[in-house]
């Protein structure tokens, strides 16, 4: 009896560690639980005997399948009303099994903001559709004057490096942190830096290499800026203070309520007004990359 219940354990395990490593099974069988089916398939469904799709991604020829993080996109071949393919299905996560009516589908794989759409036809056997996104990395850094900038202060655009007949470039992603790796398709992307909320923006043309992770640093020429109006010299900030800042052509770039406001700006010659009650206070003040800039009032 001893033997007999040694060997049900040992066989359970072989098989359970089969299922899990060698042939993915159970990690496909729970991604097809991760799966959402229009009302369109579903209807098909109740008609039509169905076949499965199994559907893997790879970033680059022969490398790793992607587990995680995929989006899977099935869409019908045929053409609505509205003169759009039908959506069928959506899944999330890596591979993924789908059932399908036979037909021609089109399937959009996506990875972050890399993607790609191949067509599949489904007739009478279950189908693999093996994708390659050939895709990478983009992960993004700045500094000014030689010091690195804090995450806190720094977000970044990322588009299309081809204008349009517009003149204008496709944003593909917006308010992108620093130091978070973003899938993209390989090649050129126009980057702008924002540092702060102000004036302090830069730009590059940077490339993503298939496979790899392309890793940017971007300069400003920018510093950070804390404004006070004193009664008296190393005094505490006046209460019910405003503020207005303009640049060297006269344009007003900044404005607060806050007592001592504190804020990014771009390399130059700017002029301050400080407001309190019906009195108002003037100073002029130069940005120098790599000094933060403690700009006082002294109320005269």
């Amino acid at each position: 009896m001893r033997k007999a219940l040694f060997l049900y354990h040992a066989l359970s395990a072989v098989f359970l560690a089969f299922l899990i490593s060698g042939s993915g099974i159970l990690k496909s069988l729970a991604q097809e639980n991760n799966t959402e089916y229009t009302e369109l398939a579903s209807r098909s469904f109740a008609r039509i005997p169905s076949h499965q799709l199994l559907v893997n991604a790879r970033l680059v020829n022969h490398g790793d399948i992607i587990e995680s993080g995929m989006i899977w996109r099935i869409f019908s071949d045929i053409i609505d009303k509205n003169g759009r393919n039908p959506l069928i299905a959506t899944s999330k996560g890596g591979s993924a099994i789908l059932k399908l009516v036979p037909g021609d589908y089109l399937v959009h794989a996506s990875f972050g903001r890399a993607g790609i759409t191949q067509r599949v036809k489904i007739y009478n056997e279950d189908v693999e559709l093996n994708v390659v996104l050939q895709a990478g990395g983009l992960l993004l850094n700045a500094d000014s004057g030689g010091e690195k900038i804090s995450p806190r202060y720094l977000t970044f655009s990322i588009y299309e490096n081809e204008k349009d007949e517009t003149g204008e470039r496709q944003l593909i992603a917006c308010n992108v942190t620093p130091n978070k790796v973003i899938p993209l398709n390989e090649g050129t992307y126009h980057v702008i830096s924002q540092y702060g909320k102000i004036n302090a923006i830069t730009h590059a043309d940077l490339e993503v290499e298939a496979g790899s992770t392309t890793h940017a640093m971007l300069h400003h020429n920018a510093a950070p800026v804390r404004m006070k109006l004193i009664s008296k010299s190393g005094g505490y900030p006046v209460a019910n203070t405003s503020w207005s800042v303009f640049n060297s052509k006269g344009k007003k770039i900044f404005s607060s309520q806050h007592v001592s406001p504190f804020f990014i700006l771009e390399k130059g010659k700017y002029e301050a007004y400080a407001g309190n009650g019906q009195r108002r206070f003037k100073t002029t003040f130069q940005v120098i990359p790599g000094l933060t800039h403690e700009i006082e009032i002294i109320i005269k």
